[in-house]
């Protein structure tokens, strides 16, 4: 079974949490980091992303970025902007948008779970962004982002989700400028919820994988230097996360627009009628997994796609898998869509209208709206070991970040 326990974490004192949440540092990028700080000193967003303060010369890797976050966050502590609990105690965290609403258990789990598979992984993580956020930790001394862990729901934690909420009020509540609606509450029967969280079998990583291979580089790298910190190394045995049960989340598509280059329009839309079967619709979305719609030059497609191998993994099966397997690559030589700029990933959040206005634009070419993965094809990947393609999940509302900070150095 899993290894959860409370950490002492610091959180924001209220009349500062909505001031100090910040969209995860991932998001976005300098220049719009830049605008959503704009004049707010407490925005947590200099520490999650203190680039935003240079030049955009100033490489994001460079050192001096990396004090600076080190110096903001000890700024915001000294200031008393935060606030740490006598003891260590589980968090609630509900975040509500859109008549919907999701609440985790703030909490951390053991990086040994990683190693025996009851932390499951389904994305693959690029070295120089797991070594940006190792730095990251390593010169602010602390964790600041979460890892967005989700479990297959249990009664018994449920209720001890229920209990907590009806019987005692949030101690932080706002709504985001974005209109989502975040609450947090104390746990006080901690060692009640925490037997029941060791009742789950595994957890899946729904978002911050390289949050999560971070936080194992620094525990490893401080084993490595034995003797030479002052850190407690078990403070750094676990990774600060917030658990959500499967049935609260939904996951949203994450969409594609491509650069046509020399090919034009018309030589593609024949291609793909080549490949699959194509036809022009008024919608937007499609509404089955095997469909993806596409848009060009102002009109929709519906287009199926071309059946993959009964005998293939599961995670080739996905409809992401496919476009890049059976149009990207033989179509567009994509070879590697992590690296190529031919391709672009648009989350779902955004909107079809977002894929319409960079293909009028004439920035792209050609836009392609897929049918979001399910948390069960998420687990189903992850329960077989295989990685999904990359950018295949958004999910929504987005956790913030500054609600809760791990920090070893105080």
């Amino acid at each position: 079974m899993v290894n959860i326990r409370p950490l002492p974490l610091l959180t924001p004192r209220p009349e500062f949490a909505k001031q100090v949440a910040s969209l995860p540092y991932d998001v976005m990028n300098r220049k719009e980091a830049r605008a959503m700080a704009g004049d707010n000193r407490l925005c947590f967003l200099h520490v999650s992303r203190s680039d935003l303060s240079f030049s955009d010369e100033v490489s994001a890797y460079s050192e001096e970025v990396y004090q600076s976050a080190r110096s903001k966050f000890k700024s915001l502590v000294d200031e008393g902007v935060f606030a740490r609990e006598d003891s260590p105690i589980f968090y609630l965290y509900r975040l509500s948008f859109n008549a919907r609403t999701q609440t985790g258990i703030v909490c951390g789990q053991h990086l040994d779970d990683l190693s025996t598979g009851k932390i499951r992984i389904h994305e693959l993580t690029r070295e120089e962004k797991e070594e940006d956020r190792t730095r990251h930790i390593l010169t602010v001394g602390a964790q600041t982002g979460p890892v967005f862990l989700t479990f297959k729901h249990t009664e018994a934690v449920s209720r001890m989700i229920s209990e907590t909420i009806s019987e005692t009020a949030p101690f932080i509540k706002f709504t985001a400028d974005d209109g989502v609606t975040h609450e947090i509450w104390k746990v006080l029967d901690t060692p009640s919820l925490q037997q029941s969280l060791s009742e789950i079998p595994c957890t899946y990583v729904a978002d911050g994988h390289h949050r999560l291979a971070s936080a194992e580089r620094v525990r490893r790298r401080h084993k490595q230097q034995e003797g030479s910190s002052a850190v407690d190394p078990q403070r750094l045995d676990y990774v600060m996360a917030v658990l959500f049960p499967d049935t609260d989340l939904s996951i949203m598509p994450y969409n594609r627009v491509l650069k046509l280059d020399h090919t034009t329009p018309e030589q593609i839309l024949a291609q793909l009628a080549e490949i699959g079967n194509l036809s022009k619709t008024t919608h937007k979305q499609p509404s089955v997994t095997g469909s993806v719609c596409v848009y060009c030059e102002g009109q929709w497609y519906d287009y199926r796609l071309p059946q993959p191998s009964a005998s293939a993994k599961f995670a080739d099966r996905l409809d992401a898998s496919v476009l890049q397997t059976q149009i990207f690559e033989p179509l567009f030589d994509i070879k590697n869509p992590r690296t190529s700029n031919r391709v672009d990933f648009i989350g779902g959040i955004r909107g079809t209208a977002e894929l319409e206005r960079l293909v009028d634009s004439g920035d792209w070419g050609i836009a392609f709206s897929l049918y979001p993965v399910s948390i069960e094809d998420l687990m189903k990947v992850a329960d077989a070991g295989e990685i999904m393609p990359p950018k295949s999940t958004w999910f929504e509302p987005k956790l913030r970040s500054g609600l809760f900070v791990n920090s070893f150095d105080s």
